[in-house]
């Protein structure tokens, strides 16, 4: 995962694109949904700057244990790839639904 880098606003972009819009509270939240029903959520903080510095790799491997991705699902998450019906897939997968 050492090659991986994103700033805050890609990340929630992401998230935006594949999830849906989140709430704001301290951190954004991101409440995911396969089939209609809410499966688990996933928190991505504020940064402490702008929104363009980098994001801490711990917290990226936060994130993806969160969205419950594989290295490199989590990568193509991030770099576009993969589609908000092809992460749905994924999660059928991982949760055995």
């Amino acid at each position: 995962m050492s090659g991986l880098k994103c700033s805050y606003r890609e990340l929630r972009r992401a998230a935006e694109k594949k999830i849906g819009s989140g709430v704001r509270t301290r951190e954004w939240q991101y409440e995911v949904y396969v089939d209609g029903k809410f499966q688990f959520k996933v928190t991505v903080p504020e940064p402490h700057g702008p929104d363009s510095e980098p994001v801490p790799l711990g917290t990226l491997n936060s994130i993806m244990r969160q969205l419950k991705l594989n290295r490199s699902d989590f990568q193509k998450w991030l770099n576009c790839p993969i589609g908000r019906s092809e992460y749905e897939d994924i999660i059928r997968q991982v949760l055995g639904l």
